[in-house]
């Protein structure tokens, strides 16, 4: 029964990360004007890869949308890439300092 239920878990974890927003990585939806494209898209990749940390430890109420909210934020030029990577490196921090 135990390894049903990891079986279980396991298949709606994937499930769960196939529904995830993907932004679009293609530089033409990102614009030259303030940040380089290179500085986003690491920002973005950075972001990505903390949400992923942050989703396989489970029990997300707000911190995927707001590591989604931070890389549509960094995609529309509404915040500079280092600000949303500092964002980001904090909801990872509180996610870790509450479990």
């Amino acid at each position: 029964m135990r390894g049903f239920c990891f079986a279980l878990f396991g298949m709606l974890y994937i499930i769960c990360l196939m529904n995830m927003e993907r932004p679009n990585l293609n530089n033409e939806n990102i614009s030259e004007t303030g940040s380089s494209s290179d500085e986003k898209r690491s920002a973005i990749e950075d972001i990505l890869r903390i949400r992923s940390e942050v989703a396989v430890q489970g029990f997300n109420d707000s911190e995927i949308p707001e590591l989604n909210s931070l890389v549509s934020l960094v995609e529309s030029e509404d915040l500079a890439p280092e600000e949303a990577l500092k964002r980001a490196y904090e909801i990872q921090s509180s996610k870790q300092d509450y479990h």
